[in-house]
């Protein structure tokens, strides 16, 4: 193995058909490596280097560094100190030094791996290894079926085209996720990580936290055992927070979104939105236009807000529980399935807005006749049980006009 040093003038070095280390020192210098597994370093200035045979490293430190290398000549490796794009038939590129700089592959297959501070690294065509090392790295996979790891640091990972493999590692991550094959892996206590797609319908793999769908698609979202906190986009959205104490936001869209098990902040935003709380004890907000919530199981709080909603503290699966119902602007509907056990509190009736009571078949009334209402105290009842309050005591309102029987 020799060792061929250069002067701090212009060189020009030639290796053996051995496993060599060209070092060309200061000024711009020129290196051939030939045959073997060099290394050439052409040191300060604009150097051109030519690996030949054999795989070689290059050492870079300068923008105006060109590294050459034909094709079948072995597997090569840039190492490099400002950002750098690989030129034809070189495999792979890694950032050193402290300095945030910028890694580019190629169409070929590369290994590219940043440094500490905070690096964007780019595959760009072929299947890829990306490793951001230290530091908030963005990572781009480009065509091919990627595999991205973040390391440490708050990433960002977009796989792009292809089956792409991505693990964030620890720090708060975020994934660009567009196959069905995209696969997102992440160990507990790595960071609160996010999701976001904007043309495939997602569901959360295990630790990770958030889901945000992009655009306009209707695509749908499902949530994982964590507290998550998901948002729909201005389409159509089929939203489920599963397990965990959830926030879920529909936005634009008509946008169906279920709690799940747990403690759920629920919002259908904008579009006419069907919103159920499922178990535990939930707060559903319809916000703007017609919707329709059910808080299901456990003590929910519901807000109607703007549009013409119907609200139902248990929906179709409990009667026990003790409601807050707000139906806000609009001709809204406060709707019973059953003969509770519990108490629903309806804040705000308006007979001024054609609010009505609607008792649903399945409550077993048939008749208007078994019900009553108390000006005094706001309290209905069923026969002799109440159900619920009108807890603003309208002292206009009538049984036989305000309360509906559904067929």
């Amino acid at each position: 193995m020799a060792k061929i040093p250069g002067t701090p003038k212009d060189d020009l070095l030639h290796g053996t058909p051995d496993n060599d280390t060209l070092t060309g020192l200061a000024g711009n210098d020129t290196l051939y490596g030939k045959a073997g597994d060099d290394e050439l370093d052409g040191g300060s200035g604009a150097d051109k280097m030519y690996g030949g045979s054999g795989n070689d490293k290059y050492i870079v430190d300068n923008i105006a560094d060109v590294v050459t290398e034909s094709a079948a000549e072995g597997i090569d490796l840039v190492e490099s100190t400002v950002s750098y794009t690989l030129g034809v038939n070189v495999e792979d590129l890694h950032l050193k030094g402290t300095a945030a700089i910028d890694a580019t592959g190629n169409n070929a297959h590369n290994a590219i791996l940043g440094n500490d501070a905070n690096n964007s690294l780019y595959g760009l065509g072929d299947r890829d290894y990306l490793f951001g090392g230290g530091g908030n790295d963005f990572l781009d996979g480009g065509d091919g079926d990627d595999q991205i790891y973040g390391g440490a640091g708050d990433d960002i990972i977009y796989g792009r085209a292809g089956a792409d493999d991505m693990n964030g590692g620890s720090g708060n991550d975020l994934y660009l996720v567009d196959n069905v094959a995209d696969l997102v892996t992440e160990k507990a206590a790595e960071g609160t990580d996010t999701v976001v797609t904007s043309t495939i319908s997602y569901t959360l793999g295990a630790n990770v936290e958030n889901l945000t769908l992009s655009d306009a698609a209707d695509i749908d979202g499902t949530g994982n055992e964590l507290n998550n906190y998901m948002l729909g986009n201005a389409g159509k959205n089929f939203l489920k927070g599963e397990d965990g104490d959830d926030l879920i936001n529909g936005r634009g869209g008509r946008d169906i979104i279920l709690g799940g098990n747990g403690i759920d902040t629920l919002l259908g935003d904008a579009g006419n939105d069907d919103i159920q709380g499922m178990k535990g004890n939930d707060i559903l907000y319809g916000n703007d236009d017609n919707d329709q919530l059910s808080g299901g199981g456990g003590d929910d709080l519901l807000y109607g807000g703007n549009g013409n909603d119907v609200l139902t503290g248990g929906g179709d699966i409990d009667a026990a529980g003790n409601n807050i119902l707000y139906g806000g602007a609009g001709a809204d509907g406060f709707r019973f399935y059953f003969a509770p056990t519990g108490i629903d509190t309806i804040k705000d009736f308006q007979k001024s807005e054609v609010d009505k009571i609607e008792i649903h078949r399945s409550f077993g009334a048939t008749s208007l006749n078994q019900f009553s209402y108390s000006k005094t105290t706001g309290d209905l009842f069923f026969g002799q049980v109440k159900f619920a309050t009108l807890e603003n005591k309208p002292a206009d309102f009538l049984v036989s006009r305000d309360i509906v029987l559904l067929p």
